[in-house]
C-alpha cells in the first residue's frame, strides 16, 4: 500500500470551483483557513521507520543542496540535507529541520525508532522547495501556504514539467517578496498564468527567469496590472517562451529602475509584435544581451526609436537571428557609446539591406566586435563604418562572416585594429571580395588567432597588400590560406 496523502497533510476538501475563488477573492484578499473540523494546522504527526547505517546511525547525505518539498502521484518527498530515512512502505525521504523546508522540527525519539514531523504553515523562506519535481502535478495543498512573511519564492516550482494548473496561487498574498528569480521556470506544461492576475508584486526587485521555458504559455493578460516598478533585474523573464504572440498587456509596465534586461524576450519564436514597449522607460539599463534574440518573426524596430540605452555596456546578440529586419533607421540614434560589447549585434539578419543608420555611432569604448554582422549576406557595401573608432577592440571574430555580397574594404582602411587579437574567420565566405589593397597598412602586429580570415573568399586573387603584415610566418601562412 502507497504512501497516502493523509500520511503526511489531512484531506483538503472544497467544494469552491475555480470562478467561485477569484469572485471571492476580489472582495477578500485573506488565504481561506483549512476546514475548522481540523484540531490542529500546524503540526502533524506521522511515524516514519528510520534507515540506519552499519554503525547504527543516521545516513547523511551532504551533498544535497537544494531544499524542496513536493507532492509526487501522491507521494511526499521532502529534499534537503539531512537524515535520510524510510517509511513503512520503503519510500525514501530526505528529512531537514529547518525552517526553510516545510518540515519546521523533526524529533528522534530514542529507542523506537518514531520520528515526529512539524509542519509549519507560515514560512519565511520558500526558494527551491518543489524545485525539479518532475511528477509534481497537483498544488491543491498550497493553497493553504502563507507566504505572506516570505521575500523569496526563487525557483520555488521551477522545472515541474507536469504542473499544468496553479490556480491554488490565485490566494496567495506576496505583497512582501522580492525576489521571484525563476519562480514558475521550465514549466513547460503551464498554458495560462490566470492565478497571478491580482498579486501584488510592486515591492519585487528580481524577475529574472520567473517563466523562462514555459514554452505553452500563449498570453501575458493576467499580467497586465502587474506594478513592476521596483523591479531591477528582468534577465530571461520570458526566454523560450516560444508561443507568445505578442506582448501588449506589458505596454504600461514601468522598467525604469530596471538594469538588466539580458534575454528577457530571448526565443519566444512567434512574437512579431513589440509596438507595446515604444513608451518604455530603460534609460537605466547596462545590459541589453540577447534581449530579442532569436524573436524571428520580429519585422520591425520601429518600436524602439526612441530608446534612450546610452547606459548599455552590453548589446551581445540583442538581434541576432531576426532575419527579417531589413530597415534598422530606428537605431541611428541610439546612443551607444558606453557598450563594450556588440557581438553577434546582427548576427543572421539575412534580410538586412543597409548599415547606414549607423554611421554616427560612437563605437569608442567597444572591444567586441565578435560576429556583429555576421551572416548579413544582403548587406552591398560597409561605407557607415568608415568612421567608427575601434581602436579599443580586441574581438574581430567573424565579424563580416557570410556576407557574400560585400565587395569594397576601402571603408575600413583607416580602422585603427592596433589592440586586436583575434581576426579568425572574420571576412569567412565573403565570396565578392577581390582586393585587400585597404587593409595594407592594418597594424595586427598583437593579433595571435587569423584561422580562416579570408577562407573562401573566392574572387581573391592578389594576398601581397597582407603579405607584409607584422605577422609570425605560420600566422601569415594562415592568412593566405583561402581555400
Amino acid at each position: 500500500m502507497g504512501c497516502s496523502d493523509s500520511n503526511i497533510f489531512p484531506p483538503i476538501e472544497t467544494k469552491e470551483s475555480y470562478k467561485d475563488i477569484q469572485n471571492r477573492l476580489s472582495t477578500n484578499n485573506e488565504p481561506p483557513s483549512k476546514n475548522e473540523n481540523t484540531d490542529n494546522n500546524n503540526e502533524i504527526k506521522d511515524k516514519i521507520l528510520i534507515k540506519e547505517n552499519d554503525e547504527n546511525k543516521f545516513e547523511y547525505r551532504n551533498k544535497i543542496n537544494l531544499i524542496y518539498y513536493a507532492k509526487s502521484q501522491g507521494i511526499y518527498e521532502i529534499f534537503g540535507e539531512g537524515f535520510v530515512i524510510k517509511n513503512e512502505n520503503n519510500i525514501d525521504l530526505i528529512i531537514n529541520g529547518k525552517e526553510s523546508a516545510l518540515v519546521h522540527e523533526c524529533e528522534l525519539k530514542e529507542g523506537d525508532n518514531i520520528i515526529t514531523l512539524k509542519i509549519k504553515n507560515e514560512l519565511t523562506f520558500l526558494s527551491f522547495m518543489f524545485m525539479g519535481c518532475s511528477s509534481l502535478k497537483n498544488i491543491d495543498e498550497l493553497k493553504y501556504l502563507d507566504v505572506r512573511k516570505s521575500k523569496s519564492l526563487e525557483f520555488m516550482l521551477s522545472y515541474c514539467p507536469l504542473l499544468s494548473d496553479i490556480s491554488p496561487l490565485l490566494y496567495w498574498d506576496v505583497s512582501n517578496c522580492q525576489r521571484f528569480t525563476g519562480l514558475f521556470a521550465g514549466c513547460t506544461s503551464l498554458t495560462n498564468i490566470n492565478a497571478l492576475v491580482n498579486w501584488n508584486v510592486s515591492n519585487s526587485y528580481e524577475f529574472a527567469e520567473m517563466f523562462s521555458g514555459c514554452s505553452k504559455l500563449t498570453s501575458l493578460i493576467p499580467l497586465i496590472s502587474w506594478n513592476v516598478s521596483s523591479g531591477i533585474t528582468f534577465t530571461n523573464m520570458f526566454k523560450g517562451c516560444s508561443l507568445l504572440l505578442d506582448i501588449k498587456p506589458l505596454k504600461d509596465w514601468d522598467v525604469s529602475k530596471g538594469e538588466d534586461f539580458e534575454g528577457m524576450f530571448d526565443g519566444c519564436s512567434r512574437l512579431y509584435d513589440i509596438y507595446s514597449l515604444e513608451n518604455w522607460n530603460v534609460s537605466n539599463g547596462n545590459n541589453f544581451s540577447f534581449m530579442f534574440n532569436k524573436c524571428s518573426f520580429i519585422c520591425s524596430l520601429i518600436p524602439l526609436k526612441k530608446w534612450n540605452v546610452s547606459k548599455g555596456k552590453d548589446f551581445q546578440s540583442i538581434f541576432s537571428g531576426l532575419d527579417k529586419i531589413s530597415n534598422i533607421n530606428p537605431l541611428k540614434n541610439w546612443d551607444v557609446s558606453s557598450s563594450k560589447n556588440f557581438s553577434n549585434f546582427f548576427n543572421g539578419c539575412s534580410n538586412l539591406l543597409s548599415i547606414y543608420p549607423l554611421i554616427n555611432w560612437n563605437t569608442v569604448n567597444c572591444n567586441n566586435f565578435k560576429r556583429m554582422f555576421a551572416g548579413c549576406s544582403k548587406l552591398t557595401e560597409l561605407d557607415a563604418l568608415e568612421k567608427w573608432d575601434v581602436s579599443n577592440g580586441n574581438n574581430f571574430e567573424g565579424m563580416f562572416a557570410g556576407c557574400w555580397n560585400i565587395m569594397d574594404l576601402t571603408p575600413l582602411r583607416s580602422w585603427n585594429v592596433s589592440n586586436g587579437i583575434n581576426f579568425s574567420s572574420m571576412f569567412l565566405g565573403c565570396v565578392q571580395i577581390s582586393n585587400l589593397k585597404p587593409l595594407e597598412i592594418w597594424n595586427v602586429s598583437k593579433g595571435d588567432k587569423f584561422e580562416y580570415i579570408f577562407f573562401k573568399c573566392t574572387s581573391l586573387k592578389d594576398l601581397a597588400p597582407v603579405e607584409n603584415w607584422n605577422v609570425s610566418k605560420d600566422k601569415l601562412e594562415l592568412i593566405k590560406k583561402i581555400n
